[in-house]
């Protein structure tokens, strides 16, 4: 018959283990979320730039609209006539 003491020992390495475990995954949980928190500030940064870039397209193309500047016949659709006039 197992004595108390072995049965209270083996109870015990087990909540250990158990343990040591949780705190393994904690670390390893921990290091994902730092990549991922590293990789959505990235996105962010790329984000911005392709924002900005944006702008400038954008206020080039209005820039060229205000002057009254024609597009290009090249410009045109394929059903469109080349011929500006």
């Amino acid at each position: 018959m197992p004595e108390p003491h072995d049965h209270l020992a083996a109870r015990i390495d087990r909540v250990e283990e158990g343990h040591a475990f949780a705190d393994r995954r904690s670390d390893q949980l921990g290091e994902e979320i730092a990549e991922l928190n590293r990789r959505v500030h990235e996105a962010v940064r790329r984000l911005e730039r392709l924002e900005n870039l944006l702008d400038k397209v954008t206020r080039n193309v209005e820039a060229m609209a205000d002057h009254g500047t024609q597009a290009p016949p090249h410009a045109a659709g394929p059903d469109v006539p080349r011929d500006p006039l």
